[in-house]
C-alpha cells in the first residue's frame, strides 16, 4: 500500500499479485482487487483496471466507488 501511495506502481504489482494468491476473495476497497485497480490505473493499463474493478464488484456489490469507475 505504501508503494501505491508513493506511486511506485511497478514495484507494487508483484506484492499485490502475491496478496491475491493469499486472499483472492478479499472484496474490500482496500483489499487486493481495489489495490490492483489503483495500481493498473497508475500504470495507465485501463483494461486491466477494469478487469480488477469487475472482479471487485462481483465479490462486493456494495463497492460503490468501483461501480462508479466502471
Amino acid at each position: 500500500l505504501d508503494l501505491i501511495r508513493r506511486e511506485e506502481y511497478e514495484s507494487a504489482l508483484p506484492w499485490i499479485e502475491k496478496l491475491e494468491k493469499l486472499l483472492p476473495e478479499d472484496a474490500s476497497l482496500s483489499g487486493v482487487w481495489g489495490l490492483k485497480a489503483r495500481t493498473y490505473r497508475g500504470l495507465k493499463q485501463l483494461d486491466r483496471e477494469r478487469e480488477a474493478l469487475i472482479a471487485l464488484t462481483q465479490r462486493n456489490a456494495d463497492a460503490v466507488d468501483a461501480l462508479q469507475r466502471l
